[in-house]
């Protein structure tokens, strides 16, 4: 499983535009922010479950 985590996802009309990610999405399992305590705080239902 890949947890890809994103502090710029945030960010107000941020989108993936680079091309790695744009190539590594289709085998991401979970693209989630990470920019504060609290989003890192809401990915534990899902990392439990990775």
């Amino acid at each position: 499983r890949i947890a890809w985590l994103n502090p710029m996802m945030a960010w107000d009309g941020y989108a993936p535009e680079a091309k790695g990610i744009k190539a590594a999405l289709p085998f991401v399992d979970l693209y989630a922010p990470a920019n504060t305590l609290s989003s890192l705080a809401a990915l534990e239902p899902y990392l439990t479950r990775m």
